[in-house]
């Protein structure tokens, strides 16, 4: 796990949420019905962190991303300027304002990152809206 620790990034980082990473866990504490693993990825894929989470909550996303944003810190590095998140962006539709402050990530770290929803998840919002006729 120290060598995790290490592992910096120098242009964009990535987050996402993945529920059926756990299933199988057999800690109903950490599982329960929401247990889920929150990755922050960095250059290239490359993971900087993996924490087993019980819900989606800020308070959760905040630790981790605060791990990954002080070990770049302690490194002497720049914190890289771009952030691919999975969900809370805008609120699905186009041309919508942003999310209230406080209540996603993208509030969260708006002012530390330019946030932007990230390739799969930005396709998984343009189909919901897209009538196929």
């Amino acid at each position: 796990m120290c060598e995790l620790c290490t592992i910096i990034s120098n242009h964009s980082l990535a987050v996402d949420h993945q529920r059926k990473v756990v299933k199988r866990t057999l800690d109903s504490d950490v599982v329960g019905n929401g247990g889920q693993t929150f990755t922050i990825c960095g250059d290239f894929g490359v993971i900087c962190g993996v924490y087993v989470v019980p819900d989606t909550a800020i308070s959760w996303v905040k630790k981790a991303m605060d791990e990954v944003v002080d070990r770049h810190q302690s490194a002497g590095v720049e914190v890289p300027r771009s952030l691919y998140i999975d969900c809370g962006c805008c609120s699905g539709t186009p041309h919508s304002t942003l999310s209230n402050t406080g209540t996603s990530v993208a509030a969260l770290w708006r002012s530390s990152f330019s946030i932007k929803l990230d390739a799969m998840h930005e396709s998984k919002c343009c189909s919901k809206v897209t009538k196929v006729s």
